[in-house]
């Protein structure tokens, strides 16, 4: 589980509460304002702590490195969770309902890693990205070969 002091003490609710989604709806309308959607963020998680749209924004906007990479495999554990306890299915394709927050959470994951130097921590985030992403596989094959040293070789 994240650090709770990452999200400034946010308790642990069991039953996800509706209104989660109504702070989260508000969300695209605050993406200017950062401490805005900051907030709307905040309050969400409040109502639900496992809103891996809200945490998607405070990964955003985390201020270190070592807080956005927290928040954001907090994202995939609570996926993890989720599954494990048959609340859904895997993600096996960008057409599931989930795919495209764990799609942004590994993709962040991953340029956060490669920034922080973590070259197979973000490896790995990039190859389950190829794997669930057909949409933009070969965009995500290129990016893949390049960070293992691939493309340079065929240049």
């Amino acid at each position: 589980m994240i650090d709770i002091q990452l999200l400034g003490g946010l308790p642990r609710i069991e039953d996800p509460d509706p209104r989660a989604e109504e702070a989260i709806n508000e969300l695209p309308y605050a993406a200017e304002d950062r401490e805005l959607a900051v907030a709307l963020a905040r309050r969400a998680l409040r109502i639900d702590p496992a809103c891996v749209e809200a945490l998607l924004v405070l990964g955003e906007h985390a201020a270190t490195a070592i807080e956005r990479i927290a928040i954001l495999k907090e994202v995939l554990a609570i996926h993890r969770r989720q599954v494990a306890a048959g609340q859904i299915a895997e993600i096996t394709s960008n057409r599931h309902p989930g795919a495209k927050s764990m799609l942004a959470a590994l993709s962040m994951l991953g340029d956060e890693l490669l920034e922080v130097g973590d070259r197979e921590g973000a490896k790995s985030c990039l190859q389950q990205v190829v794997e669930i992403d057909v949409d933009d596989r070969l965009g995500c094959r290129m990016a893949l070969e390049e960070l293992e040293g691939v493309g340079r070789r065929r240049s």
